[in-house]
């Protein structure tokens, strides 16, 4: 999972800032632990205004495996970026605000993509 790449992502000064050769998912861990860290005692919206959680996002398609990944470990609130990175929603109404049901549909989502590839 994951590959060197080079990418182009805004900081907080929105100045462009360009990492290269570093791995998706270290680029996403370190985001993942630092939003995770900052927002853990925040309601779900502000959670989502954290520069970390942007930095995620701002990753785009390619970090999708390393969301997914993480759900697999540990359910967490990543649904949103998925939803904006993908343009997708796989979960049914009757999940909302259930983590773990969440998480589990995500995944479900993403090894159909997968298979559907193949």
């Amino acid at each position: 999972m994951g590959g060197k790449v080079k990418i182009r992502v805004p900081d907080l000064n929105e100045n462009i800032v360009e990492t290269i050769g570093q791995n998706i998912d270290n680029i996403f861990d370190e985001n993942y632990e630092k939003w995770y860290n900052e927002t853990k005692y925040l309601s779900s919206p502000k959670m989502f205004e954290n520069e970390h959680y942007k930095n995620i996002v701002s990753l785009g398609n390619s970090v999708v495996p390393s969301i997914i990944r993480k759900l697999k470990e540990t359910p967490a609130h990543l649904f949103e970026a998925l939803a904006e990175i993908t343009g997708q929603d796989p979960v049914p109404e009757n999940h909302w605000g259930n983590i773990e049901l969440m998480a589990q549909d995500w995944v479900k989502w993403w090894e159909e993509e997968i298979s559907a590839r193949s």
